[in-house]
């Protein structure tokens, strides 16, 4: 026997506007292809491409019925004007209500109209609790501010999150975090699930001076507070993600506004766009104490900016690109005192790395990946590291200028990009200025307080120019098989076959070797550019060349 609840208002009658509960028909054929609510972060694909679209993200299905689900599962469903209540995936309660061609709603007079606590309830002024699935349909716009919700709860039980498709939601001056009941905090274990914030298909979700926290977990695009689909877009100004699975997370979204916000003690990492957005514009944010990376954006972000952030004391990289998220600008910030690497690109190109400040980090700035290719680095700040900045793996075309390199521990570049062009700058207190081992050229640059200037190893092949160098142990040392072209550089104390401050002739490739040796260096280029790219969570050691 099929029992269909009718939910009542507290004073036992139905509100007003509401609609009886529809009977389910003889046949469901609908949930026979929907996934299990039991799985809410899968998504069903249509093709093999990783552009193909994907069908609705399973959360939304909350709100289809008649589709039987656990009897505590419920959703509040906000449809041009109508709100659908369902329970168990069974129509409840339909309410007359204005929204969309009327103009933006309020959350606080959306709950008044349910006048259910069963779905949504304020438990003292200005604090509300959501215990259903809080959905916007296409068209619709829900503003959830301060003064009238100052705290939104999003209680901790099946199915509940916030979100839309093609909607529009603006938080402002509102703390929304996830709610156990049972301990009167938040959940802060994300195990099991926790609620969290999704807008997707063109939609556009607006965050302005809130705090959003402990949300999300590790399910789909379920991580936290989420941009996903079909270029949606929004702006997040002035606001603090605290403890979700991811800070935020883009996937396809464009043009989002991120500026003057706060990315900390995330599980995993701090802000992370994904799949195929662009236009990003992330300025003057901080984030520092995430589970990973500070700032990563991967698998196709583009043509985006990164500008005056602080990127610190992260367990990852401070700030990372990666997996062809080409074309985009690091510019002005500060990156310090991360546990791996500071600024990265790995397996992205055309990337423009400017007048950053990086220090205390592991390696400063490090550009590898088979795909790494045409990245500037230019009038950087690169202090206190193992390595200063090091190009290997794959990575080619680098162009360098102008950086000051200070204080690293083993070596002040590491150079292994084949045609890279370093040129200008300086580098001052380190065992080994600059390392080369592939064809590479440097120009203008001084090197200063280092054991020794420059090394060519057997693979190197090395166009110098201008260069002044000076060394307590060796200017320029060249390993055997290593190849170099010397012009109008100074160098103390000077190469055993060079005389004191006397340039070398235009054409004194040393040492001397033959047609073979040429060959077997471009071999064995060729053979490291198909070193494994993907190291972008746990990165090989950085390599230090044998001084012997």
């Amino acid at each position: 026997m099929v029992v269909i609840a009718l939910v009542l208002s507290p004073l036992g009658t139905r509100p007003a506007g509401a609609h009886p509960v529809e009977p389910a028909p003889p046949s469901v054929d609908v949930c026979s292809i929907e996934r299990s609510a039991d799985s809410p972060g899968e998504a069903i694909g249509t093709g093999t491409s990783d552009r193909d679209r994907f069908e609705e993200f399973s959360p939304f299905r909350v709100t289809k019925y008649p589709c039987p689900r656990a009897p505590d599962v419920r959703s509040l469903y906000v449809a041009p004007g109508v709100l659908e209540l369902t329970e168990g995936g069974r129509l409840a309660r339909r309410i007359d209500f204005p929204s969309s061609a009327q103009g933006p709603v309020s959350f606080e007079a959306i709950v008044e109209a349910v006048a259910d606590p069963e779905w949504a309830t304020e438990v003292e002024p200005g604090v509300f609790e959501l215990t259903a699935a809080f959905v916007q349909a296409p068209g619709t716009t829900v503003t959830i501010a301060a003064p009238r919700v100052q705290t939104l709860r999003l209680v901790d039980r099946p199915g509940v999150f916030f979100g839309g498709r093609g909607a529009t939601a603006r938080f402002e001056g509102v703390a929304v975090t996830s709610w156990s009941r049972e301990r009167q905090a938040p959940d802060e274990e994300p195990a099991d699930g926790r609620p969290f914030v999704l807008y997707q298909e063109a939609a556009r979700l607006d965050v302005v001076n809130s705090e959003m926290s402990y949300l999300g977990s590790d399910r789909g695009s379920a991580y936290g507070v989420a941009w996903r689909l079909g270029g949606s877009t929004g702006e997040v100004l002035g606001s603090t993600f605290a403890h979700n699975f991811f800070g935020v997370y883009t996937f396809e979204a464009t043009g989002i506004v991120f500026r003057d916000n706060v990315f900390r003690d995330n599980i995993l990492y701090g802000f992370d766009p994904h799949d195929f957005t662009t236009g990003l514009v992330v300025e003057d944010n901080v984030a520092y104490g995430n589970g990973s990376h500070g700032f990563i954006v991967s698998r196709g972000v583009t043509d985006s900016v990164l500008r005056r952030n602080h990127s610190h004391d992260n367990a990852g990289n401070g700030i990372m690109m990666d997996s062809s998220s080409d074309r985009n600008r690091i510019e002005a910030n500060l990156v310090e005192n991360n546990a791996k690497d500071g600024i990265v690109l790995l397996g992205s190109a055309d990337n423009v790395v400017v007048d950053n400040v990086v220090r205390g980090n592991r390696v400063g700035i490090r550009v590898n990946g088979l795909e790494s290719t045409a990245n500037r680095i230019e009038g950087n700040l690169i202090e206190g590291h193992e390595i200063g900045l090091q190009a290997y793996g794959g990575a080619a075309d680098m162009v360098a200028i102008d950086n000051t390199v200070l204080d690293s521990s083993q070596m002040g570049m590491a150079l292994e990009a084949p045609r890279s062009q370093v040129g200008g700058g300086e580098i001052r207190r380190a065992p080994r200025g600059v390392g080369i081992r592939t064809a590479t050229s440097l120009s203008g640059m001084r090197i200063s307080d280092v054991d020794e200037g420059v090394v060519v190893a057997a693979t190197g092949i090395a166009d110098l120019e201008q260069l002044q160098v000076s060394a307590r142990e060796s200017s320029l040392r060249v390993e055997d098989g290593g190849l170099i072209e010397l012009r109008g550089s100074t160098m103390i104390p000077p190469p055993p076959f060079d005389q004191p401050s006397a340039p070398a002739d235009d054409n004194a490739w040393l040492p001397f070797a033959g047609v073979a040796a040429i060959l077997t260096a471009l071999l064995l280029e060729l053979i490291r550019w198909r070193r494994e790219r993907h190291d972008d969570v746990t990165p090989a050691p950085a390599q230090v060349w044998n001084r012997a």
